[in-house]
């Protein structure tokens, strides 16, 4: 007997019931997050120390922080995003047939949602997008990583701030398992070649995915900028929670003019590992030879002239950075992926749209049926001239 069917036969039932729909219960999950949170600050900490060694400063600043930045944001915001999208009738040549109803786009939560999470940000992956899920009003199925023990028993052991929601957590191998099943909506952060698997699985389902995926992440260093910034940020995030981030830069692009200046600084700070290993520097002559060799993925920038001759040509996986204050956290507004970073976004208001389905919808008026005979049969000259007229495109002939 399959482990897995009463509990998702129970979760299919809740969300069928309508239990989720409400904005004050999605409310309510929010802040039943937002308190797990808080009450076990000390355990998750305790637990992520124990997974990763991670300190206390990056476990507040790059998990737990993070997660309660994307709870108390989407509280904030959760009755406007809901709210439905009123779309112009002259946007669709098809609506114009409807100039007197209304057309609208509704967010609709898509039922049964599977969250798989990786080992390297253990608390951040998860419950930043457990957080999208609840807000639309769906049902979760959260299975952590296997590998990060102490985190995956706490998230399994310590619901109760989040009852009567509808999530559910699984730990060990039972990953190929779940992806058996038929959900309605699959979210997975995590390796490109582990994500060619999540995507495969339920295409018998044509189930939608979202995937967030790492690999070699180029860093563009221009000539013209400081050597000592662009140091100091490159190592600290290429090192950051032990280098397993999945857009740390992997090596840095530039001049050997730039090679000169910046390789001896990367050297001189304090060693942040016992044995970090080089940070590869490679040699290109142009910002254009760059993109051609690698499609970096960060680009440091100082000269504002550039933008002009090369920014319309960055790749749609790239990300631009012209003088900002470090390499992207992104957070809760801002993140997007393509190709092998992954397909879709999430954070902030990107989750909630990427968790909703946004259902086209018609209110049609039940009056004026004698226009609506225009463009029923028999067709007559006179109503193919009118209808005509209705569809085309009007201009000032002024103009």
């Amino acid at each position: 007997m399959d482990p897995l069917a009463d509990t998702l036969r129970r979760l299919r039932e809740a969300f069928s019931a309508g239990r989720t729909r409400s904005p004050e219960f999605r409310a309510a999950q929010l802040k039943g997050l937002g308190r797990f949170l808080q009450e076990n600050k000390q355990l998750l900490q305790e637990a992520l120390a124990q997974d990763l060694h991670k300190s206390v400063f990056e476990a507040e600043t790059s998990e737990l922080l993070m997660c309660q930045n994307e709870v108390d944001l989407a509280l904030k915001n959760l009755h406007n995003w809901m709210k439905d999208e009123p779309v112009h009738l002259t946007m669709c040549p098809v609506l114009q047939f409807t100039q007197l109803d209304s057309a609208f786009i509704q967010k609709e939560p898509f039922g049964l949602v599977l969250i798989i999470a990786p080992w390297n940000y253990p608390m951040n992956l998860p419950l930043v997008s457990l957080v999208g899920a609840l807000a639309t009003g769906n049902c979760v199925v959260l299975k952590p990583s296997e590998l990060s023990k102490s985190t995956e028993k706490v998230l399994a052991e310590h619901p109760g701030p989040l009852h009567p929601c509808p999530c559910h957590s699984w730990g060990g191998p039972e990953t190929r398992q779940l992806l058996e099943h038929k959900f309605d909506y699959i979210f997975f952060p995590g390796s490109p070649r582990v994500g060619r698997i999540v995507v495969a699985a339920p295409a018998k389902h044509l189930t939608p995915v979202t995937l967030e995926l790492g690999g070699k992440n180029p860093c563009y260093v221009d000539d013209d900028c400081d050597p000592q910034t662009v140091a100091n940020r490159v190592a600290w995030f290429r090192y950051f929670n032990c280098g397993q981030t999945c857009v740390a830069p992997d090596y840095a692009l530039c001049s050997p003019h730039t090679r000169g200046r910046h390789h001896p600084l990367l050297r001189r700070g304090p060693a942040a590992l016992p044995e970090p290993g080089p940070f590869p520097l490679t040699l290109c002559s142009t910002l254009i030879q760059a993109l051609d060799f690698s499609k970096p993925r960060f680009s440091y920038l100082q000269n504002d002239s550039l933008s002009g001759l090369a920014f319309p040509e960055l790749p749609a996986s790239c990300g631009l950075l012209l003088r900002l204050g470090g390499l992207p956290a992104l957070g809760p507004h801002l993140r997007a992926c393509t190709g092998n970073s992954g397909i879709g976004r999430y954070h902030g208001k990107f989750s909630f749209d990427t968790f909703s389905h946004h259902r086209a919808s018609l209110l049609s008026s039940s009056g004026l049926e004698k226009l609506n005979e225009l463009h029923y049969p028999p067709y007559t000259a006179h109503s193919q001239k009118l209808i005509t007229w209705v569809l085309g495109s009007h201009r000032c002939a002024l103009l």
